[in-house]
């Protein structure tokens, strides 16, 4: 919870990833941390710190539901102790048929929690993703698909073309959360446009792999 300037002012420091704490504390340790905790109170008018109450209970909460391995916390545990409850939560997803569409490529993604903190900062939102072991990591929106998908590794040019089509479908349903995400989905319609052009003037995948680029002039009859 205390940041690096109050830390370090402290003499007791954390590790951020494996929170492996060092305690050499400072002679004005004690008054500077119950002074940042003042700090955090919601309701200063009153004697009691609503904050510094509802502590350990987020703490129980997120060692309940958001533990990685033995009593580590996964990233999510962390924003949740930081932040707390999230205003919206939501998740990306891709529903049956949405998949296939438009190229029949089998477009998966993996599982992913989004949540938003309005209350704390209009910016503040927070993706998720969970790259197989259980672990939910703070990630961008390309990390919802694994390598071969979003890079297109081995695959056809009809499927390559199918990792812009779910990721617009993906980021369609964020920006439904957060705007960040609408001018996102609109870049992505326009990469999308430029690899069914390409498909239209018969390029195949071997001759330009990038969907992104403009679709080669014919020969003129």
């Amino acid at each position: 919870m205390l940041p690096e300037g109050v830390q370090r002012r402290t003499g007791i420091t954390v590790d951020p990833f494996e929170l492996d704490v060092s305690v050499n504390p400072t002679d004005s340790a004690g008054a500077i941390i119950a002074g940042w905790w003042r700090l955090q109170n919601p309701l200063p008018v009153t004697e009691k710190n609503e904050r510094l109450r509802e502590h350990p209970r987020r703490i129980a909460y997120a060692h309940e539901h958001f533990e990685a391995r033995g009593d580590r916390l996964d990233e999510r545990g962390r924003v949740f102790i930081q932040l707390g409850k999230p205003s919206k939560k939501t998740w990306a997803r891709l529903g049956p048929g949405e998949e296939a569409a438009p190229h029949q490529a089998n477009v998966r993604i993996r599982d992913n929690d989004f949540w938003t903190h309005p209350d704390v900062d209009p910016k503040a939102h927070f993706l998720f993703v969970n790259y197989g072991t259980l672990r939910f990591e703070l990630s961008g929106v390309d990390m919802l698909f694994p390598p071969d998908v979003h890079m297109g590794l081995g695959r056809s040019f009809d499927a390559t073309l199918s990792h812009p089509a779910g990721l617009q479908r993906v980021l369609g349903q964020l920006a439904a959360y957060h705007e960040d995400f609408g001018l996102r989905s609109s870049e992505v319609v326009g990469a999308r446009q430029a690899g069914l052009n390409q498909a239209k003037f018969g390029i195949r995948s071997e001759e330009n792999p990038n969907v992104n680029q403009a679709p080669a002039r014919r020969p003129a009859n």
